[in-house]
């Protein structure tokens, strides 16, 4: 049992695999936010944020250095 909602897992799923996608393409945060599941890249921010402990955008330089 992993001990989290359905959602929690869902929302951690999308955040691991927008991470391969920050760092292997060069596509707009808010493309690859549509593409992993969020309509709204605000929204997505957030949620990246809470999980990972620091923006889309922030992830994407630091795995590129």
């Amino acid at each position: 049992m992993l001990n989290i909602s359905p959602w929690d897992y869902l929302n951690r799923y999308r955040v691991l695999r927008s991470k391969h996608l920050l760092m292997s393409t060069d596509q707009p945060v808010g493309h690859i936010a549509r593409k992993v599941g969020f309509k709204d890249q605000a929204y997505f921010n957030r949620v990246f944020s809470k999980i990972s402990g620091m923006s889309p955008q922030a992830f994407r330089e630091k795995s590129l250095t």
